[in-house]
């Protein structure tokens, strides 16, 4: 993945799916730039996407429809990891500041912020719905945690 110094996808960025050999380029419609981060077993992929000079997150299904991503508020949506169930766990930024947050498979976002930090994002949720990620303090990076 490419990113630019403002944490923005750059430009030049096409999301791929390899199966069985076989490379699918994968483009949000209206998108300058794609990245897909991840998959889960049931196919649904996930990743991020410049429009209009703003990141948002997107979801794609097994049967090729795309839908948008963004935690309400937020100046850009990042999706890191979706489980078997359909949880997204990601970050968002509001202004210079970065929040964790999970999507369950009902639609509800839920922010995630380590007490104390002063960013942090979930980078992965397994199917128990076990969130791992990192948070900095003080813009000093603190490294991993979980939550149960």
């Amino acid at each position: 993945m490419a990113w630019s110094a403002t944490g923005s996808v750059s430009p030049i960025n096409h999301g791929f799916l390899l199966h069985e050999g076989t490379f699918a380029t994968i483009d949000v419609p209206g998108a300058t730039s794609t990245v897909a981060v991840g998959i889960n077993p049931q196919g649904d992929i996930i990743g991020q996407y410049s429009a209009g000079g703003t990141t948002h997150g997107f979801r794609l299904d097994k049967e090729g429809s795309f839908t948008t991503i963004d935690v309400p508020g937020a100046t850009a949506t990042q999706p890191l990891g979706i489980n078997a169930r359909g949880d997204i766990s990601g970050q968002y930024s509001v202004g210079s500041t970065t929040h964790g947050f999970l999507l369950d498979k009902q639609g509800s976002f839920t922010t995630i912020d380590v007490p104390g930090a002063s960013s942090t994002a979930a980078q992965a949720i397994n199917s128990q719905g076990h969130i791992v990620g990192t948070y900095s303090a003080g813009g000093i990076p603190m490294g991993s945690w979980h939550n149960d």
